[in-house]
């Protein structure tokens, strides 16, 4: 008599690359990702708590509310600026207030941060070519959303899905965007899926999904210069800031890392012949 608790069983998902799952800021739009950072810059500066530009990108990634909370949490120095300032502690009341305003205050700068990254036309041409469905994931709520979606709709960039966390009972980095984004593209096992980011969280939220992982660099939020900044920068400069980015992105397990969307499709060719060799994310 067979015993089956003896045994294990498993396959092996050979076949290519049917999804892929693009952040927004500083993947698709908005070379540097700077359109948020500006906001929690500003915001936390109209409460009497100024904080840098490196605290306010810590968190990049998240969803926007999770990201204000972040800022304090991660950071004793705002925690003690915040007790000087207002004398007192801060609470999750503060977060929401400061959402709500967060909220006003994104809405009216996205028309100054809507410009196509170069490339992400021409790559995104190049998975729909290759049957590939173009989806998306973002720390942006649902106004901001569809807000950005109509400015870049006469740019050429439409993907046939992009989520927020506002579609999800958490967002990032938990991986329910990208498990939502595998279901109506009726997508699965999550090696055919790819999770484009420049942000840590982002990041992590692929891998916590079981997708591969590309990471965005020169282009993205951990360089966090737009192009006009980096065509004025000592390029010895630049090339520490793009190490210093692939450094930690690889660090949080990216598979890969590019400098732009605009060098995604090599990326998904080696993950193609990778799969097919029978690697596995």
């Amino acid at each position: 008599m067979n015993n089956y608790n003896n045994f294990s069983y498993s396959r092996t998902y050979k076949g290519p690359v049917r999804l892929v799952v693009l952040d927004w800021s500083g993947t698709v739009v908005d070379y540097g990702c700077l359109a948020p950072a500006k906001v929690f810059v500003a915001l936390f500066q109209s409460r009497g708590v100024p904080i840098s530009m490196e605290q306010a990108r810590a968190p990049m990634g998240r969803y926007k509310k999770d990201h204000i909370r972040a800022i304090f949490e991660w950071n004793a120095g705002v925690r003690d600026k915040w007790q000087e300032k207002h004398g007192r502690e801060w609470e999750e009341s503060d977060v929401e207030s400061m959402f709500t305003e967060y909220k006003e205050m994104q809405l009216k700068v996205l028309g100054d941060h809507n410009d196509i990254i170069p490339g992400c036309i021409e790559a995104c041409k190049w998975m729909r070519e290759n049957g590939i469905f173009i989806g998306g994931s973002t720390g942006f709520f649902k106004e901001a959303v569809n807000a950005y979606l109509k400015l870049v709709e006469g740019k050429g960039y439409q993907p046939d899905l992009m989520l927020c966390s506002d579609d999800v009972p958490e967002g990032r980095p938990a991986p329910w965007m990208i498990h939502e984004n595998m279901k109506k593209a009726g997508v699965y096992p999550a090696s055919a899926v790819v999770k484009v980011d420049d942000s840590l969280t982002g990041i992590e939220a692929g891998l916590n999904a079981g997708a591969w992982t590309v990471g965005i660099t020169r282009a993205g939020t951990l360089v966090g210069k737009s192009q006009a900044e980096l065509d004025s920068m000592n390029p010895k400069k630049i090339r520490e800031l793009i190490s210093q980015a692939k450094r930690m992105l690889l660090k949080e397990g990216a598979h890969y890392t590019i400098p732009s969307i605009a060098d995604l499709p090599n990326v998904i060719r080696e993950i193609n012949a990778q799969l097919a060799a029978g690697v596995q994310p």
